[in-house]
Order: structure tokens, then sequence, then C-alpha cells
């Protein structure tokens, strides 16, 4: 096989992962709740950066009138003149503003937990692994994200209003730079917020190479729907539909939009990391001929693995010794291996592993050395699964764990019965 055409199937693996975890974990509903939760943030936000913005301006030529705008672009119709000025006005100012930080508090907050429950169900971390940890991590995060959107929303405006009034005789390159740069902020932003998140947030978290990839992917992909969305969606309709809540409903499906690509990235980037483990599982899986023809195909023989791990080993082949030391464990694709033990009466064959099995395991879990002696029956092509690879791997599948489990029962079964027959039981 072309190494062209096997990273195209390794590019389907992960998609089908990424697609299959993201509706295992309902991630849809996680992405919801952050859209909720940003909109119920991003509206105090905006009331506090509009009372403190306009003092400031106001200072300058053509200030109120950038003040006035912003307002209007961030509330709609839903602001007049006069309403204007009795929000912002000195007796009502302070009380608004001082609501607003209040609601922005415990909106960021419920942000941020909603975001740190939707990546502990991608890592699969439990709620109460490092309470400690967390809450402080969920405070950090909360006055972090407060301070950056309206740190974001503030400088935004503040650099629209220096173009705009205070340096009209600008050239064009440096207008278009600064268009750039308006608008590159932003995305600067996110792309900032989807890598510290994936990196910090879970416990073990991915490699910063692995979460940058996913953060930058997060992005474009993001960027490319948001742009599609904003051609094909006519604001006028939803404005003559919704009043003045055409503009939220725009805006609250480009704030879902975004973290539903969130979190599909949050699995792009588990699975990057835990990749070999997660493969490894489907392989077992179409080794055994279970699934479809289609899963089969796509999971079947996968060259990295057999490249990094597999090995074929002749008939006769000693694997490992009884007493050696070693904590892999291994799996069977071809051939069939032999298994020694010496009963007091001599070295004899007390069972054969068959393609499809796992072994070896035991040495691991139990932190013991090998417990019999392996000796290849016939040719056979064995993979062998490093220790970091195999825990992960017990982890992140059920159905493989299950299997270990009901193997383990098994072998002590036949065990116990071998040792009965000798009149030495096992209770």
């Amino acid at each position: 096989m072309t190494v062209s055409r096997e990273r195209l199937r390794d590019g389907a693996r992960v998609l089908t992962f990424v697609f299959e975890r993201f509706g295992e974990h309902e991630l849809a509903n996680h992405s919801a709740a952050g859209a909720y939760a940003f909109l119920l943030s991003a509206t105090p936000a905006l009331l506090i950066v509009a009372a403190l913005a306009g003092p400031f301006l106001s200072l300058f030529h053509g200030g109120s009138d950038v003040w006035a705008g912003f307002v209007a672009k961030a509330f709609g119709n839903l602001t007049t003149p006069e309403r204007l000025n009795r929000i912002f006005s000195p007796e009502v100012g302070a009380l608004a503003g001082a609501i607003a930080s209040v609601s922005l508090v415990w909106a960021a907050r419920l942000f941020i937990l909603t975001v740190q429950r939707g990546l502990r169900v991608v890592w699969g971390v439990s709620p109460l692994e490092k309470p400690l940890r967390d809450n402080i991590l969920t405070f950090a995060l909360e006055f972090a994200a407060l301070f950056i959107v309206i740190l974001l929303l503030a400088a935004g405006e503040a650099f629209s209003f220096f173009i705009d009034y205070l340096a009209p005789g600008i050239d064009s390159p440096d207008r278009l730079f600064s268009a750039i740069l308006t608008r590159g902020a932003p995305t600067l932003i996110l792309f900032l917020y989807s890598f510290f998140t994936y990196r910090y947030i879970p416990p073990q978290g991915p490699r910063p190479r692995i979460a940058a990839l996913a953060a930058l992917t997060s992005v474009l992909v993001y960027a490319f729907f948001a742009t599609f969305l904003s051609w094909a969606i006519d604001r006028t309709h939803y404005d003559l539909v919704y009043g003045v809540l055409g503009g939220l409903v725009v805006l609250l499906l480009k704030v879902w939009l975004f973290f539903t690509v969130y979190f599909y990235c949050a699995e792009l980037a588990f699975i990057l990391e835990r990749y070999d483990s997660l493969l490894f599982a489907r392989f077992i899986r179409a080794a055994r001929k279970e699934g479809n023809t289609a899963r089969r195909g796509l999971f079947g023989r996968p060259e990295r693995l057999l490249a990094r791990y597999g090995r074929r080993l002749p008939s006769g082949e000693v694997i490992f010794h009884k007493g050696d030391g070693g904590e892999d464990a291994f799996f069977l694709l071809e051939g069939e291996i032999d298994v020694w033990l010496d009963e007091g009466d001599g070295i004899s064959r007390v069972s054969t592993i068959h393609a499809g099995e796992l072994f070896g395991e035991i040495a691991h879990l139990i932190g013991e050395p090998r417990t019999a002696t392996l000796v290849t029956a016939t040719e056979c092509e064995v993979v062998t699964l490093p220790p970091e690879i195999f825990d992960r791997l017990l982890a992140t599948d059920a159905l493989v764990s299950r299997r270990v489990i009901d193997l383990l029962s098994r072998r002590l079964k036949a065990a116990n019965m071998r040792r009965e027959s000798l009149g030495d039981g096992v209770d």
C-alpha cells in the first residue's frame, strides 16, 4: 500500500473517531450550553464597555457619535437616544454598571464550568478527580475570560475610533493593515482560548503541538463556516420575523457554531494524543471479523501499527520464558502459540493461543514475572502492546476491558482446575 493511500486511511480513521465520539459524548448539548452561557456573558460585558467608554469618548470630537454607534451595533433596535441617555446617565449608570458586573461574574462562571465539563467528558476525567485544582482553575479562567472579553471589546472600538476619527489622512496600505489587524485580533483570541483550554483544563492534556494543531483547526473551520453563514443569512429576514431579536438570533447561531467546532476539535486533540491505543482497539475488532465490512476494511491491518509494533516469528520461537520480566502485552494476529508450564512432573503444554487473542497481559496487570513459557507452534504475526498503549487501551475501550477481564477469569478458572487435578485447588 502506498504511503499516500495509508495517510488517507489514517485521515478517514481520525474523522470516524471524531464523529463517533462527539455523538457518544453528546457534546451537542455542551455546545448549546456554551453558546447560551457566552451570550449571558456578552450582554453585561457590552454594558460595562459602553459605560466605561462613554465618558472617555466624550472628550474627543466625534467621540459621542462613535459611542452611540457602538451601543447601537451591540444592542440593535432595542436602543434609542432617550434610552441611551437614561441608562448611562450619572444617576443610573453606576447602578447599571454594578448590576452588569455581578451578572458578568455569574455568567462567566457558568460559561467556564460548561467548557470544563465538556472537556472532562472528552478526556474521561471524573469531576471529583482533582477538585482543588479544578476550582482554582475555574476562578483563574473566569477572571481571565472577563478581562479578555472586556479588553477585546474596548480595544476593538478604540482602534476603530482612532482610524476613523483621529487619523483620517492615513494611507490606504496602512488602512488595509489596520483592517486586517482589527479582524485578526478576534481570531487570535479564539486561537489562544482554544489552545490554552485544550492544553491545561484536562489534568493530562495533549502535548503543546497537538493542542496548537487542534486549536488552529478549530479556528480555521469556524472561520470557513462563519463566512458561509454570513453570506447565506439575510439579516433583514430575521429582523422581519424576530423584530429586535433578529441580530441576537444570528449571533446565537454563530456562537453555537463556534462551540460545536470547538468540541469537535477537542475530540480531535484527544484522538491525536491517544491515536495508537484507539486504533489498536478497532484493529483488534477487525482482526476478529467484528463489525461491518466497511469498518473492517478501514481498520484492518493498519500499516502504522504493524510497522511500529508488529513482527513475524518463525515456528518454534520462544516469545518469553516463565519467570522473565517484562510489561508488554501482545496480540496474536496470525498463527498459533503454545503455552508451556512446569507442573511438577515435567514441562507440558497446557493450552494454545489462537489468532485474535491477547496474551502476556497478566505480568503487566499484576506487576510480576511471566507466569508461563510461550513458544510459537506455527509461523506467527504478533503485535506488541507497550504498557502505556495497553493501559490507554483499557481506559478508552470498555469492550476490550471486558474481554480482558473475561480472559483473565477463564485463565484463572483453567489454572484452578489444573491445580485441583493435582490436589492443590485455589479458593
